[in-house]
């Protein structure tokens, strides 16, 4: 049996787990770095024009951590 397909806060659809809590199922794909996330690990855009993004990826966006702290390979894991 296969992954289940869900829609996602951003209208596209995605399938598994969130990348942080593995036990919870994932319910929207971060713009920045393609990882799948609950809705504990997404930051809501605050406007139209924002993208979604996870938590680590929206720190970078605002300036509060370097680049090289953003996820490279969408699995949220660390380089």
């Amino acid at each position: 049996m296969g992954a289940a397909t869900i829609g996602t806060l951003d209208g596209s659809t995605t399938a598994g787990a969130c990348a942080k809590h593995v036990d919870t199922r994932a319910v929207g794909t971060c713009r920045d770095c393609g990882g799948t996330w609950c809705t504990e690990c997404l930051v809501p855009p605050s406007s139209r024009r924002q993208p979604l993004r996870c938590v680590e990826c929206a720190l970078v966006a605002a300036g509060i951590r370097p680049r090289s702290h953003r996820p490279v390979d969408g699995s949220g894991a660390r380089p």
